[in-house]
């Protein structure tokens, strides 16, 4: 278990954020989390810590800034809970994953997050896979917010639940916005 004790001067940096990794490069990320937590997960842009040149606004506001397909297959982030606290304006959040486009499976998110864009608890965006996870935090996304994804089609969300509360513009318990998404075995 890794305790990251986020505060206004320990704020969490994404994994795969800054200038040579932006949000829009794909990063591959093969990450068991051994049926570990991550604790004391910590974004807030109203402190002096951020502004629009610094690496931390390069991304998206999650514990990994994107996960892409690898070379040598799909990419993953399993195994995982996450707990923590996100208030960010102007940039997209999500619990664990800002935008998918592989696998995330076996995950908890447990992460409060405030924006004035979009939300998701356990991914923003993206057009991967969700599985087997599961939201407890509070979602608020004033463009749109969902208690697993955010906005964008995914592949498929699969048993997978929500608790939380989920407020802001386009709203779901499972989804905020989304086309073309395979949605099985899920309840909010």
């Amino acid at each position: 278990d890794i305790d990251l004790n986020g505060n206004e001067n320990n704020q969490w940096i994404p994994i795969g954020a800054g200038s040579s990794m932006n949000k829009y490069k794909n990063i591959n990320i093969y990450f068991d989390g051994g049926n570990h937590s991550i604790t004391g997960l910590y974004m807030d842009n109203n402190t002096e810590i951020a502004n629009e040149y610094s690496i931390w606004w390069q991304s998206n506001a999650a514990l990994f800034n994107k996960i892409s397909q690898g070379n040598d297959g799909e990419g993953y982030i399993k195994n995982l809970y996450v707990e923590g606290s996100i208030h960010v304006d102007d940039l997209e959040c999500g619990g664990i994953v800002g935008e998918n486009l592989s696998i995330i499976e076996n995950c908890v998110s447990n992460v409060n997050i405030e924006t004035n864009n979009t939300a998701g608890g356990i991914a923003v965006k993206g057009n991967g896979i969700i599985k087997n996870c599961y939201n407890i935090g509070d979602i608020t996304g004033e463009n749109s917010a969902g208690g697993i994804l955010g906005t964008y089609p995914a592949k498929e969300i699969l048993n997978c639940y929500n608790t939380g509360n989920i407020t802001g513009g386009y709203t779901g318990g499972i989804a905020g916005t989304t086309t073309n998404t395979s949605v099985t075995n899920c309840y909010n």
